[in-house]
């Protein structure tokens, strides 16, 4: 296609409908996260849990706009949570306004965070889950695969790439060994081939070193 055509194709493309290019390309994503725990303090009966409300992600330029939504700093959970635990059927009333708000700043994109840890965490309709977390281009960024050890391996990723994709390396439970300086785990190749598939969509360059094991 001629990069005329492409370029109309483009502004049909992003005015049908009013399509939103961020979220439909994830051309310059700023994603947000959000995530909902149950609140402890109160004994839940049936059908009556509250729950707290949880942003993390992209949040630094829109913190005004969430503070004065309701929501404090945690450190525990490393972003906003609510002041005022709610029942979940006020909270899919609500988030919606905020979410909404968030994304008419240019570039924010609003998504259910997928936490290993707090697998029940319900959904707002509209803005559901991603499969992986957001990860930064990956051109002109190497990353590099080692296997240590026979009867127990030791996966490594090493390489610059490593730096901007460490998000999605936290998802799969790698920690970073200042000693090795790279991001460890035991290895499960299955788990380490799907990455390397997330990483090269991403244009990420693999160097693997695993020999076929």
């Amino acid at each position: 296609m001629k990069f005329s055509s492409f370029k109309n194709w483009l502004v049909e493309k992003f005015t049908e409908d009013d399509v939103d290019p961020v979220k439909s390309m994830g051309i310059g994503a700023k994603v947000v996260y959000y995530e909902f725990k149950p609140y402890t303090m109160l004994a839940p009966s049936a059908g009556d849990r509250y729950y707290d409300l949880i942003i993390t992600g992209n949040t630094f330029n829109i913190k005004d706009l969430i503070k004065r939504a309701g929501f404090k700093w945690s450190d525990v959970n490393k972003g906003w949570r609510s002041k005022t635990p709610k029942r979940l059927n006020i909270w899919q009333k609500q988030a919606p306004e905020l979410f909404k708000q968030i994304e008419k700043n240019s570039g924010y994109v609003i998504e259910k965070r997928k936490n290993p840890d707090n697998p029940d965490s319900p959904a707002i309709e509209g803005w559901d889950i991603s499969e992986y977390p957001h990860i930064d281009d990956g051109i002109g960024q190497k990353v590099y695969i080692k296997l240590v050890g026979d009867q127990f391996p030791v996966v490594i990723l090493m390489g610059k790439g490593t730096y901007t994709s460490r998000e999605l390396l936290k998802y799969f439970k790698f920690r970073f060994d200042k000693e090795k300086h790279g991001w460890v785990k035991s290895y499960n190749k299955s788990e380490i081939d799907e990455i390397v598939t997330i990483l090269k969509q991403s244009n990420y360059e693999i160097i693997d070193y695993r020999n076929g094991r």
